[in-house]
Order: structure tokens, then sequence, then C-alpha cells
């Protein structure tokens, strides 16, 4: 989508990645060659490579450590709260089916920045297929993000999910798709679900993109595209997880109503 221009020449959207200090991978859609003011001269503006490989670690200890979070998810509220959430948007998608689940942005899971967080998602996603299982045949699971390491190959594939990479994830995304975007930039989300329509999705609130203080930033063809996600859209908030908050905030369950498409 071009953007503003340098007196010669058309500027193009550029997509970066950068690593923020918490552990988020935020894609960045930049829209201008226009300097910088100083205050933000430090931010990272590179494309992320794979996380390094912590000296020492390896699958088996990443297997024990992914065992004790897991742990502690399943104790926690938003385990029992996510799972009562999720049967309420399987019962709200009618007899529509899923059949490929896709996540965006989980980040490294051996990584010394996002370990924890990413650890977390993880055991999120893992619930929620097992929730979807049900009455959902699920055999594709698919996972991409730049920062994914030799490791978390190794750790994704015992339990049957594929890595693929960027923007491979995007093109796989259809009808029948579970969407997990944990904080990905909606800049970048909109744009890759054009033409596309997940059956669910978990990603952050599209209805704070529009209504709250990022909508003026936002641009026309963004907010029609944010506008015509939610049109057929039934929401839930995400449960708080009280050990980890910064994990799921401002996220929302986003599951497509049926019609009569679907109910054929």
């Amino acid at each position: 989508m071009p953007r503003s221009s340098t007196k010669n020449k058309p500027i193009h959207p550029k997509r970066i990645h950068q690593a923020a200090e918490d552990g988020w991978t935020t894609i960045v859609t930049l829209r201008s060659r226009k300097p910088q003011n100083n205050r933000h001269s430090h931010t990272e503006q590179r494309k992320l490579e794979p996380a390094p490989i912590p000296k020492g670690c390896t699958l088996p200890q990443l297997q024990e450590e992914f065992a004790r979070h897991e742990t502690t998810w399943k104790n926690s509220t938003c385990h029992d709260a996510l799972e009562r959430r999720l049967r309420q948007a399987v019962d709200g998608m009618g007899s529509a089916r899923l059949k490929r689940c896709v996540c965006v942005g989980l980040g490294s899971l051996s990584g010394e920045r996002s370990r924890r967080i990413s650890m977390v998602q993880l055991n999120c996603l893992r619930q929620c297929l097992k929730i979807l299982a049900a009455i959902h045949q699920i055999d594709q699971i698919y996972a991409q993000d730049p920062v994914f390491n030799s490791l978390d190959e190794q750790l994704l594939a015992t339990m049957n999910i594929t890595v693929v990479q960027d923007p491979e994830a995007f093109d796989l995304i259809d009808e029948t798709t579970f969407l997990l975007a944990p904080h990905c930039e909606r800049s970048f989300l909109l744009p890759g679900l054009r033409g596309r329509d997940p059956l669910l999705v978990v990603a952050n609130s599209f209805e704070s993109l529009l209504n709250g203080p990022l909508s003026a930033t936002i641009s026309v063809e963004d907010r029609q595209l944010a506008q015509l996600f939610l049109g057929r859209r039934v929401a839930a908030r995400f449960p708080d997880f009280e050990e980890l908050p910064s994990a799921f905030n401002d996220l929302m369950i986003y599951w497509r109503q049926p019609d009569v498409k679907d109910d054929d």
C-alpha cells in the first residue's frame, strides 16, 4: 500500500521486527523515510534473526522447563476460564469445522528475552487444541516467527508443530483455520487477513484499535479491514493470567458467526 513519498521516488511500507525488553517480538510497519527525532533514534530497526541459543541449553532441558510452565498453567484460573470461553466459541460457530491451526508471533522458546512468555503462550495453544479436538479434527499445525532457532524448531516438532517462514503462514489461512496471533501488530496482521476468513482467531482487540488512542493513526484501508473482520464475528475477552499478566493483555477471542454456507 503506497505511503508518503520523497520528491522523486514513491515510498512503500517496510516491515521490520523489533525485540522489546519484555520479550515481545513486535512487527512494525515503517511508513516514511523521514528522519526520526532523537528520542526515537535508538529504536532497533532491523530484521530479527533467530534468537541465540543459550550456552548449554539442550532439548531435554527445554522440555523439562516447558513441563514446569505447563504445571503452572494448568493450575491457574486462566486455564479454567479459557476452557469455558473457548467452549462458548465452539458452540457459537455452528456446524463449521476447523481443520488447520496457524500461530504467528510466538517468540523464541529458548531465547533469553522471550522464553517465559513464549512458554506460557505455547501452553495456551496446546490447551486450545485439546479443547477443540473434541469436535474439530485439526491435522495441520503451523508456527511462524523470525526469531525461531533450531532448538525452538526441535521442541515444536516434538509437539507436531511445523515451523514455516515469513510470509508462508498467512498463505495457509483459510475459512477452516484457527489463528493464534498474540500481540502481533495489527498493521501487519490486518493486511495478512485480506481476502481470508479464519473461523477462530485469538489476537489483540480490533475494537480498541478502532476506538482507542490508536484509532487516529490507522489508515482508512486498515480501518476498513478491521471493520470487515468484526462484521461477522462474536468476541469474548481473553481471561487474565495473573501469574504473568503481560502474556495475554488486550487479547480477544473471535469466532465467525454461522451462515447458510457454514450450515450446508
